[in-house]
């Protein structure tokens, strides 16, 4: 008995360490309502500390603010947003490669640009056994319907996702301004699964994968006024996002700029309970 005792705790730390694989099943799935809390602005954090059988503790992140990420179906969304999003026919008079699995409403809705009021905005997302992608969003263009699919999609995952996987997409959108111009986005999306192990937040410890997301983005512009169309480099966007298995969404993600070479943090998202600042008790 000593012996088989023995066995079983000298190899217990190789299987509580085993690295883990993401796949479809960890994604998130329609009715889902995640919280997590945002840390907004610059941070003393170094993202790119990471590597195999890594320890991360972030135990210490003081939230700014708390929200819900919701995921919805295709089908509760404003009609005008599932023409291409929820149309399962086969080409010509369908759009399968768009035909979604769920939405999730953005809230507050992104800035493209002064010159537009954007609202209503729903992100589109398509769930498959070898990839997460999204495939489009869903606005109010100063005050219009617009529904706007990424050509081709924008592979945010390849599964299985395992420790040293690289991956890489580009997608692009475009769509007329009444009384503007044009507006359009390309993006270049770099995949490279570059870690793997625990990580530690104020939700709690989980078993990670960690991908590094390098984002080249590309506005482009048109204006009817000047006849003239301007292409607009953004600075690169990094994504560090730490996957465990069953969340549905990164337990951990850090937004970062690079400046120089260099990733200067501008947000922080990770999966957590409620919590309250108590400022005072009444008898």
């Amino acid at each position: 008995m000593k012996k088989f005792l023995f066995s079983i705790t000298t190899f217990l730390p190789f299987v509580v360490n085993s690295q883990i694989t993401i796949s479809k099943a960890d994604m998130p799935n329609v009715n889902d309502t995640l919280r997590v809390s945002i840390i907004n602005g610059p941070n003393s954090i170094d993202p790119e500390n990471t590597g195999a059988n890594h320890n991360w503790d972030f135990s210490n992140l003081q939230f700014d603010i708390q929200k819900i990420d919701s995921f919805v179906s295709v089908g509760s969304t404003p009609w005008g947003y599932q023409i291409y999003f929820n149309n399962p026919l086969p080409d010509p008079w369908g759009y399968p490669e768009h035909y979604s699995s769920y939405a999730t409403p953005i809230d507050p809705p992104p800035t493209y640009s002064d010159t537009f009021q954007i609202d209503e905005v729903f992100y589109f997302f398509k769930e498959s056994s070898d990839q997460y992608s999204q495939t489009g969003f869903g606005a109010q263009l100063n005050g219009l319907p617009i529904s706007q699919r990424y050509i081709p999609v924008d592979v945010i995952y390849e599964f299985p996702l395992d420790f040293g996987n690289t991956s890489a997409c580009t997608s692009s959108f475009g769509f007329l301004i009444p009384d503007y111009g044009y507006y359009g986005r390309t993006t270049q999306r770099d995949n490279t699964v570059d870690g793997w192990g625990d990580l530690t937040t104020p939700f709690g410890t989980f078993q990670t994968l960690r991908v590094k997301s390098v984002l080249d983005i590309t506005d482009t512009l048109f204006s009817d006024s000047l006849q003239q169309g301007f292409l607009i480099p953004r600075p690169t966007e990094i994504e560090y996002k730490w996957l465990a298995a069953g969340k549905g969404i990164p337990v951990l993600q850090i937004n970062a700029n690079e400046f120089f070479g260099f990733p200067v943090i501008n947000k922080i998202v990770y999966r957590d309970s409620v919590r309250m600042d108590i400022v005072g008790i009444k008898n």
